[in-house]
């Protein structure tokens, strides 16, 4: 009964590496895109307002804010 057993694949090290690259290139473009939403949002409603609550949460989980 090997029904629910996980087997393990094997992958190569170049392509865990090229996938790696990739996530990292995903992850500096949602950056860049919600930075500039932030931007935007600040110029466009000004400081004061609460507009940027999800921005500044992405940036600071994303570590881009320490």
């Amino acid at each position: 009964m090997n029904l629910f057993r996980r087997t393990k694949k094997i992958t190569d090290e170049r392509i865990e590496n090229v996938r790696n690259k990739i996530y990292k290139e995903m992850y500096y473009v949602i950056l860049v895109i919600c930075l500039v939403s932030a931007l935007f949002k600040l110029y466009k409603y000004g400081a004061g307002s609460g507009e940027l609550y999800l921005e500044f949460a992405i940036l600071v989980a994303g570590g881009c804010i320490t």
